[in-house]
């Protein structure tokens, strides 16, 4: 597959066809492109319109840039006048009022949902509480650590105050 020139591509080539031309052609020579017979001004303007179509592009496309860059401007504007203006239509008039449908700002629709759809809900959140072994604020507070002590050497005598309280859970709670 042949690759397209770009455009300064074609433009150098096109302006150093017309710079030719009129270097070494005679102004009343005839030059003859694909079996037809064109004359020298005919060739040149061939040229010339590929140059001025080619302009005119350019210039076309500098100026959607612009509007482009234009549209996006205005279009952040109305889209912060929206948000303004939703807020006080539907202070000014009511949520679900017909002026605010007639400004094109409808109530917001609520879903719907039936009961089986509901405990469907419940049933998969407590699946995943289960699958995840997740607890709620009250079963947290149900649980409490040991502190599991390694041997340590025995002492003679009776239990001293520092095993008794490293073998009694640590709920906090005094024994």
């Amino acid at each position: 597959m042949k690759k397209r020139p770009n455009n300064a591509t074609v433009v150098e080539a096109c302006t150093q066809r017309i710079r030719a031309l009129g270097g070494y052609v005679e102004r009343n020579a005839t030059i003859a492109i694909n079996g037809r017979k064109h004359a020298h001004g005919d060739v040149v303007a061939i040229y010339q319109q590929c140059l001025d179509a080619r302009a005119t592009v350019a210039r076309l496309r500098a100026q959607l840039v612009e509007a482009i860059g234009t549209v996006g401007e205005t279009e952040a504007a109305r889209r912060e006048a929206d948000a303004a203006l939703k807020a006080w239509v539907r202070a000014q008039f009511g949520v679900g009022s017909t002026q605010a449908v007639d400004f094109g700002f409808p109530p917001p629709r609520t879903g719907v949902r039936t009961v089986e759809e509901k405990a469907l809900a419940v049933a998969r959140t407590k699946a995943t509480r289960k699958a995840r072994y997740t607890m709620g604020k009250r079963q947290k507070e149900e649980i409490r650590g040991t502190v599991v002590v390694t041997a340590a050497p025995a002492e003679t005598g009776e239990g001293t105050a520092a095993g008794e309280a490293a073998a009694t859970p640590a709920t906090g709670e005094k024994p």
